[in-house]
């Protein structure tokens, strides 16, 4: 499905807070958002909350197969470094686990300069 997504064959409808926010400069806020706002400068603000129910979405196309938790760590010792989609399973696990605390413990996650950042509000 990763792959049908890249080559356009699949619409980013269902995966807005995933595929149309700014990968390089923008906020995921711990509230919900419908879609992801847009702004000129090419800063996004997204949904914490929409960005985990996404990423939860794909976990089964994602990692068929693997009876891995998805709660902690272990989850990360289940990609094998040949899989073709290893790169994006350490996305989807960073990604999940940084819209999990955010909902947690009310912190925005950045993207941009200060990316290692979580500031919380």
């Amino acid at each position: 499905m990763l792959r049908q997504l890249y080559d356009g064959a699949v619409e980013t409808l269902d995966f807005r807070h995933l595929i149309e926010h700014s990968d390089a400069d923008g906020y995921y806020v711990p509230i919900a958002l419908n879609d992801p706002i847009n702004l000129k400068d090419g800063m996004s603000i997204g949904s914490a909350e929409g960005l985990l129910d996404e990423l939860n979405r794909l976990r089964q196309r994602l990692w068929q197969g693997s009876d891995a938790g998805f709660e902690g760590p272990e989850v990360l010792w289940e990609i094998d470094e040949r899989d073709p989609l290893s790169s994006e399973k350490h996305v989807w696990f960073q990604l999940r686990w940084l819209s999990r605390n955010a909902l947690r413990f009310k912190p925005v996650i950045s993207f941009g300069l200060d990316s290692c950042l979580q500031r919380t509000i």
